[in-house]
């Protein structure tokens, strides 16, 4: 499986892979406007090991979660929430605008261009953060302590 993932386009990698995106901003691989070469032909040309980052893309968590949330305890569920949600928008968002910016910029004059896209997430950073906010403060401490929903007003 490693070799196929070499073979693979980096945009197809960074569209299939949750993950990959921050894995290949960290190698400083560039998935959008270069996104068609393969992984490992973008690894040699910045005489990067396509072999290692093959692996670290295999070994990042996987999309689905099997876990049946409504067997859990309040406490697993809103570790979950904050872990896998609250962190990754609060990690994720900040480096998407930059890279929308940037996609608008360089493409405005093609007619698939997602112009907007960089307003619509600064918007979504805004209203998800006083949601995450919201939850933190006041749901999951209610939760935590056992306060059920329906005796809050």
């Amino acid at each position: 499986m490693t070799e196929t993932l070499t073979e693979r386009t980096l945009s197809d990698l960074a569209f299939s892979l949750p993950g990959s995106c921050a894995l290949f901003h960290d190698y400083k691989l560039d998935f959008c406007c270069a996104g068609q070469r393969s992984l490992g032909e973008a690894a040699s040309e910045q005489g990067l090991d396509a072999q290692r980052i093959a692996e670290e893309l295999q070994a990042l968590p996987p999309a689905n979660d099997q876990t049946d949330w409504r067997l859990t305890s309040n406490d697993q569920l809103i570790d979950h929430i904050l872990e896998r949600y609250h962190k990754v928008h609060r990690e994720q968002l900040p480096a998407l605008i930059p890279l929308a910016e940037r996609v608008e910029k360089t493409h405005a004059a093609h007619p698939q261009c997602p112009t907007g896209l960089t307003a619509h997430l600064k918007t979504i950073q805004e209203e998800l953060e006083w949601h995450m906010c919201k939850e933190e403060s006041v749901l999951f401490p209610w939760l935590r302590q056992g306060i059920p929903l329906s005796h809050v007003q």
